[in-house]
């Protein structure tokens, strides 16, 4: 009567067999819960089945927990002295108090296999190196994981995972993908300095309490897109969170720091609802970020963070959506940034008529869309300058040093076209392109100022 422990294995490890994977005598099971005919090895015995009714596992004192884990440790040694697959899925690990889960040596050369694998204590994998692939798919973490400093050479995978407590995987090296997809973080996760050097992927993970991601290098694609959907796909990004469904909460963040973070690739946040303090200051995309349909709470930052790409439309849309969301929030300073970032984009779109890239490149150079009062005065005061040196030179009546011509040039400016009136003194003797070429100062003067206020007015506007 072998083990009733069965699970088809993950994709990653298709090809291990479903059932038991441990040599157990009959006489060695344990029949859980009583009367039901379910008997168990130690390796899979639950701490209690689905209504509550605790195991005998729960009662091991720690010597039975020390001698199961010499076990699960001789296990590990023989499988991977014959080359095979460690094959710990399922297993239910009790807390031990005098000595760490036997998978921490300083280099794991076989792949491991740990999907549903239950840890009822704190479990230690700090500085392993995993060189082939790990799957962690659906595992159950009571108390606090240590991941810190691994290096995961190969396929590292923690789909569907529940971390009761605190999960550390700070300074941690991911070579090639790692799927954390749908996994649940119940308190901290720490990934502070992670490299990601492939996908990173955190689709519809859920983020309960603090989520640190600062200092941290996303090479690859990175996913963190959530659920905030109705049942006809529709975005919920305009619902205020107290009313969401559980469905829609359950992929959220809690508060997250992203502070000095590097995306590299393609970022992708959307139908993701950020419901505390949300931290993006000094982080770096090459990519313009994807946060389409997403909730963001009132205290987001992105002071000093950095967007290079101004690919075209699909730039364009993420930045408008970046816009909306801090307008929405009366930001206006990061809403006016993201507003400038929206149309350098679209500048480069072909199919814009060249007139409207004309006079979006001049709205840049006078005023920086608008985020710069101080560019129309700076230009203002350099047109002064060029045309007086212009003017000094034309042989005009009267002008006859820079000092007179720099008085012409800024008239210009206090009395617009006032060379064409009759009453202008010395009128008759400035000949009509001089006229034009005083005009052309006072359009640009005119121009410059309605710039001055409109940039004015941004940066104080109220609502």
């Amino acid at each position: 009567m072998p083990c009733c422990f069965h699970a088809e294995r993950p994709d990653t490890f298709r090809d291990l067999d479903p059932g038991c994977q441990f040599e157990v005598s009959a006489d060695r099971l344990v029949e859980f819960p009583n009367g039901s005919g379910k008997h168990w090895c130690d390796f899979h015995l639950p701490f209690a089945d689905s209504d509550g009714t605790l195991s005998t596992k729960q009662a091991w004192t720690v010597e039975k927990a020390d001698q199961f884990l010499q076990k699960i440790y001789k296990y590990v040694a023989s499988a991977s002295k014959s080359d095979r697959v460690v094959d710990l899925t399922g297993v239910v690990f009790p807390a031990s108090e005098t000595q760490p889960l036997p998978l921490t040596s300083d280099r794991l050369f076989h792949a491991v296999c740990l999907y549903r694998a239950v840890f009822g204590g704190s479990v230690n994998f700090r500085h392993t190196k995993f060189l082939l692939n790990i799957d962690f798919s659906e595992a159950t973490f009571i108390q606090t994981a240590y991941f810190d400093d691994i290096e995961a050479h190969g396929l590292f995978v923690a789909r569907n995972v529940e971390f009761v407590s605190d999960a550390y995987f700070q300074r941690a090296e991911f070579h090639e993908n790692a799927l954390f997809s749908r996994s649940n973080f119940q308190n901290a996760a720490y990934f502070s300095g992670a490299q990601f050097s492939k996908m990173a992927n955190f689709t519809r993970s859920n983020f309960s309490g603090s989520a640190w991601f600062d200092h941290a290098r996303f090479y690859g694609n990175s996913g963190f897109s959530g659920n905030l959907l109705d049942a006809n796909n529709r975005g919920l990004s305009n619902v205020p969170a107290d009313q969401l469904t559980e469905q829609a909460q359950a992929a959220a963040f809690g508060h997250v720091w992203f502070r000095n973070a590097k995306f590299y690739q393609d970022i992708d946040f959307s139908n993701r609802s950020f419901s505390g303090y949300t931290d993006f200051n000094s982080t770096t995309y090459q990519v313009a970020p994807n946060f389409h349909g997403s909730l963001m709470n009132q205290d987001t930052s992105f002071l000093d963070s950095k967007f290079f790409d101004r690919s075209g439309e699909r730039a364009a849309r993420s930045y408008r959506t970046l816009k909306l969301a801090m307008e929405g929030h009366r930001a206006w300073d990061e809403a006016g940034r993201f507003f400038a970032y929206e149309l350098e984009s679209r500048r480069r779109v072909r199919s814009m008529p060249r007139i409207i890239k004309l006079f979006s490149v001049l709205y840049e150079l006078g005023s920086n869309y608008g985020l710069s009062p101080g560019r129309p005065i700076g230009c203002l005061l350099l047109f002064a300058l060029l045309f007086s040196g212009v003017y000094e030179n034309s042989g005009l009546p009267k002008i006859v040093n820079f000092d007179h011509a720099l008085a012409f040039s800024i008239e210009q400016y206090v009395r617009p076209f006032a060379v064409w009136t009759s009453s202008y003194k010395d009128g008759d003797l400035i000949s009509s392109i001089w006229k034009f070429i005083a005009s052309l100062q006072s359009l640009l003067g005119i121009g410059l100022a309605t710039l001055f206020i409109l940039a004015l007015r941004r940066r104080f506007r109220m609502g």
